[in-house]
Parts: C-alpha cells; sequence; structure tokens
C-alpha cells in the first residue's frame, strides 16, 4: 500500500489483546474504503437506509480491513471473511505476516464509536455500548437478565442503576461473541457480575457448568460517556489499547 496505514507499526504477541478506538470520520474518501471492501459488504452498506448509517458501515469496515491488513500482512481488498453458521466472522486468509498463531478479531459499534478487538489463537467478543438514558431500562433487564442479575440491578442504588444497567448488557454481548452462537443462546441463561471491576466473573452458565471455566472477562473504558466489555479464552491477558489517527 502507498499509504500510511496507522496500525503498520503494531506487532501483537500471544497474550495480547489489541483494542483499537474507531471514532466517526464524518468526512472520510467513502469511495477509497468502498474499494476495499468484498461484494457482501458493500452489498450490506447499500442496504442502510439512512446515509449517515451507511457511511459509519463503510468507514469501520474500511478501517477494520485496514487494521487487519496491516497484522496479517495481506492487502485490505484481498482480506477474505468466512462466517460460522450463527454469523461470526473470521479470517479465512493464511496470515503471511510473522505472526505467533492465528489472528482472531471481533467488532462493535455504538452511536459515536467502534471497537476492533484483535488477539491470537483465542476466540474473543467485543460490545461497546454509548451510555444514555433508557426509560424502560427495568422492563429490558426484567426481560433478558437473569434473575440473579436482576437482583443485583434492583439492589444498585438507583443514581448508579444505569452505569450497572451497561456493565451487565455489555458483558452478556461480549460473551456471546466470544462463545460465537449468538442469540441462538438466550441471555437470561447465564448471569454475570455486575460490579464496577476491572475482571467481571461468569457467575453462571445453565446450559454449560464448566463454561465459567473457559472464558475471562474484562471492563472497557472506551472513554467518557462510553461502557465496554471484552470476552476472551481464559488465560493471562495484556489489554493494549490504541487510536486511529489517519493523520499519523
Amino acid at each position: 500500500m502507498n499509504e500510511r496505514n496507522p496500525a503498520a507499526q503494531r506487532a501483537l504477541a500471544g497474550g495480547e489483546i489489541h483494542l483499537w478506538r474507531l471514532r466517526p470520520e464524518p468526512d472520510a474518501d467513502l469511495a477509497r474504503y468502498l474499494r476495499m471492501l468484498g461484494a457482501e459488504e458493500r452489498d450490506r452498506a447499500a442496504r442502510f437506509r439512512f446515509p449517515h448509517l451507511r457511511h459509519n458501515f463503510t468507514s469501520d469496515h474500511g478501517r477494520m480491513r485496514r487494521i487487519l491488513s496491516a497484522y496479517a500482512g495481506i492487502a485490505p481488498e484481498d482480506l477474505v471473511f468466512q462466517a460460522n453458521e450463527y454469523g461470526k466472522p473470521e479470517l479465512a486468509n493464511r496470515e503471511a505476516a510473522d505472526l505467533p498463531g492465528r489472528l482472531r478479531f471481533n467488532l462493535s459499534h455504538t452511536e459515536g464509536m467502534t471497537l476492533l478487538a484483535l488477539c491470537i489463537d483465542s476466540d474473543l467478543g467485543v460490545d461497546v455500548e454509548a451510555v444514555r438514558p433508557m426509560s424502560d431500562l427495568e422492563l429490558i433487564a426484567r426481560s433478558h437478565f437473569s434473575a440473579s442479575e436482576i437482583a443485583a440491578l434492583e439492589a444498585v442504588d438507583a443514581s448508579e442503576r444505569q452505569q450497572a444497567f451497561f456493565r451487565c448488557w455489555t458483558r452478556k454481548e461480549a460473551f456471546l461473541k466470544a462463545h460465537g452462537s449468538g442469540l441462538s443462546i438466550p441471555l437470561d441463561s447465564f448471569a454475570v457480575s455486575l460490579a464496577d471491576e476491572e475482571t467481571p466473573t461468569l457467575l453462571e452458565c445453565r446450559w454449560g457448568p464448566g463454561e465459567n471455566q473457559r472464558w475471562s472477562l474484562f471492563s472497557l473504558d472506551p472513554g467518557k460517556e462510553f461502557i465496554g466489555a471484552v470476552a476472551v479464552g481464559r488465560g493471562d491477558w495484556r489489554i493494549h489499547w490504541f487510536d486511529w489517527e489517519e493523520s499519523q
């Protein structure tokens, strides 16, 4: 590639999780990004009804391809993705770079922020949410959280309940994405801790009693007014943050 890639100087070692913050790019050159995307991505972009959603999708996926390209040693437009039966994507290419194992990734976006997580040789999932007032917060919790999570949320002081809700939600979403089975697993069939802690706990899985020994959860602080979480196979992980800066 002739253009400078902000991810080009990053090295990913085993036991590391690299988290990339991708903030909105309202002035992005979408034609350049579109040339990098595959046919399926271009079709998805075209199906967005609202222009700003189409813009954000194209920008996010173009930057994701550039970042993955730098780690994998493959041109962005040559990256090939394949999805499991539940739709979770992974790289189908054999990496050309001198990586210590297979490159794994996951992407999450919310209004004002997108996170891309990468590691070597482990399933992982990331989720980020913009913290905002929700009039139906308790109703959503009662519909989707486990009994123990509902009880824990109701025990939180009302002034802290919004934060606790989003901590719970992002941890559950990150775990489902890491597991790779998506919403085929009912949200109320497992429970996570809600406390403001760096390493949350997967408390129970009614469908898999051994699952809490297989996974590590981490709280993420992507920035003011955002809450995030990452789930990854159990191990001694070190998290490193990077910001996409096109001017680098």
